[in-house]
């Protein structure tokens, strides 16, 4: 289970059983000559009679998943594409553990304008593709004026952008918005920009393309070995960032299911994981010297999700009254996964400060008594383990995806504590990601569990609420609770205007207090990304996640390549 840009979860992938001895048989340290590999104290690795250097990094951050697709083209239509971001490099990082500070990446400066409604970057001159063909200027405006429409005409998955790019000279892009239109944080929607090579894509056709035979990159892999069960990277030695001294490889390595993971983990065969890992320091810590597991708070909340489009969640009263009768510490004791519960306004005091309202940095504790007595002031009753209004019974279906072991986990103890508090007798439909998710988009769902509270500004944590983000039913859009509330859409517009910080503070607490009076989502945790790293095989590791030290998110980001460049073979 994992939070990362790679899907839902993994920013944010499609779960499927795989045995043991097939993920296995793909992570060898040994080159691919013999799956059977134990490590000595020289840094090497013996098989067979044989010693083999360690130089290749196994991870996986697609979590349980039988194979990998071989399509690396991100405008490819077909299903299964992963992991571009290994292949691509954004504009700008932002360095989680310090502020979320927007730090230069491909881009070497970059200013933002908000009143022009302009961000002016200017690329490194010491970034070249894969090929030794520079990175310029042509190349960012091809994959945003460019690309998008010969993907539109060549029937593609376009990107899309609310902003345009023109050139400036080789290095340097203005990029604009319309119509006043700018974001709060316009730079980091544009750092987040991946550019493609023009000298490659321009000349496909995007709707087959795949971007498999020897892929041109910007990132410091290039593509080297392909098989279903593990894709092999090979680091490249002329990057910007410079030299990654001892991973020579990287392999992406399939698993089945947590469980499998870990022990691979255990075992030295994968280095490195992003799964939720239950009970993890006696589970993994404890069993092996310089095993790690994090967790790092991704700036929103797991949460539960209301469709207020759709009786009975469309009444306050009712969606007050779940949340109050669930107890997230409950939950967390079924599957506890490192993290605590967390405010109902879906933000975490520790990371947001005093632009939290001071009255509600309280984590959620339940409340069965006041769920009952919010039930039956609005006329509601139970029968036949329903709620019931008016003569009317609605049967309550809660969707959750069934690949999180934590949330199918959490499903069955809600399901437990709706009974045991109030007589409801819900239905859990346990659902793949990808199904679930688009169901929620679709408003296909009574309640569910996914991401709120997100982002890094103020005024962009709830902008999912604001009613222009209503798509009609059975149309994915932004707001896919289907909140309408004139009040929020009042308070969203002038947070996202204000400019002077105490005053947005304010308004801040206002949504704040709105959100949690309406009860639009019902906060369990702190979003975060699960990271664990095995000891068996590398050192180097930070003890702590704080300061100027590189963090193992392995999605493809500046964190990555600073990761391969810190650690050690174990001597």
């Amino acid at each position: 289970m994992f939070t990362s840009p790679l899907s839902r979860r993994s920013l944010f992938l499609a779960s499927a059983a795989v045995t043991g001895a097939a993920a296995l048989a793909g992570c060898s340290f040994d080159k691919g000559e013999s799956p059977q590999t134990t490590t000595n104290g020289s840094g090497s690795a013996s098989s067979g009679g044989k010693t083999y250097t360690i130089d290749t990094y196994n991870l996986n951050v697609f979590g349980p998943r039988p194979s990998f697709v071989n399509n690396f083209s991100p405008a490819s239509p077909a299903e299964g594409v992963v992991g571009t971001g290994f292949l691509y490099e954004a504009m700008l990082w932002s360095d989680r553990i310090n502020g979320n500070e927007l730090k230069p990446w491909l881009a070497s400066e970059f200013s933002f304008d908000r009143p022009a409604s302009k961000v002016t970057m200017k690329l490194r001159d010491d970034a070249t593709w894969s090929d030794g063909k520079p990175i310029t200027a042509d190349d960012v405006v091809y994959t945003v004026m460019e690309m998008p429409e010969q993907a539109e005409q060549q029937k593609a998955k376009g990107e899309t952008f609310d902003y345009t790019a023109k050139k400036v000279d080789d290095l340097t892009i203005e990029f604009t918005w319309p119509n006043d239109k700018t974001p709060i944080e316009g730079d980091r929607v544009v750092g987040n920009l991946r550019p493609k090579p023009k000298h490659i894509f321009s000349e496909q056709n995007l709707a087959t393309f795949t971007n498999n035979s020897n892929p041109v990159t910007s990132t410091p892999l290039t593509l080297e070995r392909f098989t279903p069960q593990q894709v092999t990277f090979a680091v490249r030695d002329d990057h910007f960032i410079g030299e990654i001294p001892h991973v020579k490889k990287v392999n992406w390595v399939t698993y089945g299911s947590e469980d499998v993971a870990r022990n691979l983990l255990l075992q030295g065969k994968m280095d490195l994981a992003t799964i939720s890992l239950q009970n993890p320091q006696a589970t993994f810590e404890s069993r092996g010297e310089g095993n790690k597991y994090w967790t790092v708070y991704a700036n929103n909340a797991e949460s539960i999700i209301f469709n207020t489009a759709r009786a009975p969640f469309n009444d306050r009263a009712v969606r007050k009254a779940i949340y109050a009768a669930i107890d997230s510490d409950k939950l967390h004791a079924l599957f506890d996964i490192g993290l605590p519960s967390i405010s109902p306004t879906g933000l975490d005091p520790a990371v947001w400060g005093d632009q939290v309202k001071s009255d509600l940095t309280e984590p959620h504790k339940p409340d069965i008594e006041a769920a009952k007595k919010l039930l039956a002031d609005a006329g509601w009753t139970i029968s036949g383990g329903n709620l019931t209004k008016d003569g009317k019974s609605h049967p309550l279906t809660y969707k959750v995806v069934a690949n999180y072991t934590n949330w199918a986990t959490w499903s069955d103890g809600i399901k437990a504590q709706l009974k045991e508090a109030l007589g409801l007798d819900i239905k859990v439909l346990k659902i793949p990601e990808e199904q679930l998710f688009d169901q929620v988009d679709k408003g296909e769902y009574d309640f569910s569990m996914s991401w709120a509270a997100s982002g890094t500004h103020m005024a962009q944590v709830y902008a999912g609420m604001h009613s222009k983000g209503i798509a009609p039913m059975g149309e994915a859009g932004a707001n896919t609770g289907r909140i309408k509330d004139p009040e929020l859409d009042k308070l969203l517009d002038a947070a996202a205007a204000e400019l002077d910080e105490a005053k947005l503070k304010d308004i801040g607490h206002q949504l704040q207090q709105r959100v949690v009076d309406e009860c639009y989502i019902g906060p369990v945790n702190p979003g975060a990304s699960f990271i664990e790293v095995s000891g068996a095989n590398w050192t180097g590791y930070a003890d702590k996640l704080e300061g100027d030290v590189a963090v193992p998110l392995m999605y493809g980001t500046a964190d990555t390549w600073r990761t391969l460049q810190t650690v050690v073979p174990k001597r």
